[in-house]
């Protein structure tokens, strides 16, 4: 998840998107931009999108390959039966 916090045009209100969930980014001519969910769509302004696109944060990558690592050691102690004992249990 890639999650961004955008500060909207009446100063006072934060929205989170998820920009890996978002379908379409249309741009308007003052200077903002129409993203476009799945479930909403959200006015932002220009500088703030292209700010949250052209960081990279590395905890987000860490934590998954630190997740995706205690998945891989969980599957290691289940154990697994074969297919052919399975259907005769």
């Amino acid at each position: 998840m890639n999650i961004v916090k955008f500060k909207l045009s009446d100063g006072s209100t934060d929205c989170y998107v998820n920009l890996d969930a978002v379908v379409a980014a249309k741009p308007t001519e003052d200077g903002k931009i129409i993203l476009h969910t799945s479930n909403l769509s959200l006015t932002v302004d220009e500088k703030q999108f292209e700010k949250a696109i052209s960081e990279k944060d590395g905890t987000i990558s860490s934590f998954a390959s630190i997740v995706n690592r205690l998945v891989q050691a969980m599957d290691r102690m289940t154990v697994h039966f074969p297919t052919s004992i399975r259907m005769h249990l």
